[in-house]
């Protein structure tokens, strides 16, 4: 594969971008949030679309049990 010069990455203008849905997930993927142990703290709530467990049922599980 062949690459170009390198161009420096302008990260500059970000946070002038604007959010289009706060407080929203995408539709192509969940959030978890964890503790250091790897326990479920939080779900998304189309967490079940994706790995057919409901969001609330989630937390206080392993991840390693929640994601099967």
């Amino acid at each position: 594969m062949k690459t170009g010069p390198s161009v420096p990455l302008d990260l500059s203008s970000c946070d002038k971008e604007p959010i289009r849905t706060p407080g929203s997930i995408q539709p192509h993927g969940f959030m978890l949030t964890l503790s250091p142990a790897l326990q479920v703290l939080q779900a998304s709530a189309n967490l079940s679309r994706w790995l057919g467990v409901d969001a609330a049922a989630a937390g206080g599980r392993p991840l390693a049990e929640v994601i099967g």
